[in-house]
């Protein structure tokens, strides 16, 4: 009963808190590594530096996206805050396995 209880308990402020953090340092660790958001995304725009902000828009509300439409009217409508605790979990693995391929590996921890 309480895993049920876990999978629908809406995400946390702390764990959105934690995301944001963990994005800041992905961004660092990939700027760092030479890597733009165009290369990120495999995209034809004009390279910029990545930030938690188009790491947040471009790559996690995708994988929500992917992941949740059903959730969503459009990927314009995308938000964490539909999510709960045990989906934004899995939407972090996603991102994990993702920013692995470019040889960063950042730990989430939350609350």
């Amino acid at each position: 009963m309480e895993n049920i209880k876990q999978q629908n308990k809406k995400r946390t402020t702390p764990q959105n808190s934690a995301l944001y953090s963990w994005l800041d340092r992905v961004a660092d660790d990939m700027n760092n590594k030479g890597e733009s958001l165009q290369t990120v995304l495999d995209k034809k725009t004009y390279p910029c530096m990545l930030t938690k902000d188009n790491l947040k828009s471009e790559v996690i509300h995708d994988i929500i996206w992917a992941m949740y439409s059903s959730y969503f009217d459009s990927r314009e409508k995308v938000t964490t805050t539909k999510l709960s605790t045990t989906e934004l979990q899995k939407v972090v693995q996603v991102a994990m396995a993702f920013f692995a391929k470019f040889g960063v590996e950042q730990p989430f921890a939350y609350e």
